[in-house]
């Protein structure tokens, strides 16, 4: 039962800033909601962009304010729907507002876990995998045009290794 083991599990989260940036603009998140339900999130602001940071941040905080208004049991699919698109007209709506975060953007990858239940939400490039001693899966989709391509048979996913627009 995940939810059981949830508790007795230990969560923990730590960001880089990596070999290339000079400022980290990743953001993270681990909150517990009143329905006994657990939120984890990372955000990744776009390097080369304006205020990865901001939007990073953003994010966070926009689906934990959601997640911890809930006071009656929800459908965790809309929920995540619906926070995610709340974030993205916010950080839209900053990014139009404030000339210092022009073309902000963040990728986004949350997960909720919730009696033995798992619901999965993401935007861009940032993955969610499955691990446990014996393998680790991929459960996420990159919201690439490489990933598109391949999805399209396009190219093959050993093409899309070497591509010049992959990520």
């Amino acid at each position: 039962n995940c939810g059981e083991s949830l508790r007795a599990m230990e969560i923990k989260a730590i960001t880089d800033i990596g070999l290339i940036r000079k400022q980290n603009e990743d953001s993270i998140a681990i909150e517990d909601n009143n329905l006994g339900a657990t939120l984890l999130i990372v955000a990744d602001g776009m390097g080369g962009h304006n205020a990865g940071e901001v939007a990073s941040a953003m994010a966070c905080e926009i689906l934990v304010t959601e997640f911890k208004k809930l006071k009656t049991e929800i459908d965790y699919k809309q929920f995540l729907e619906k926070a995610i698109i709340l974030a993205n007209k916010e950080i839209y709506k900053k990014s139009l507002l404030d000339e210092k975060c022009e073309k902000m953007g963040t990728t986004l990858s949350v997960v909720i876990f919730d009696r033995g239940k798992i619901y999965l939400g993401h935007v861009g490039d940032s993955r969610i995998y499955f691990l446990n001693t014996k393998k680790i899966v991929q459960l996420t989709s990159d919201h690439t045009l490489v990933q598109a391509m391949v999805e399209a048979y396009a190219i093959t996913k050993q093409e899309a290794v070497l591509s010049k627009y992959k990520n």
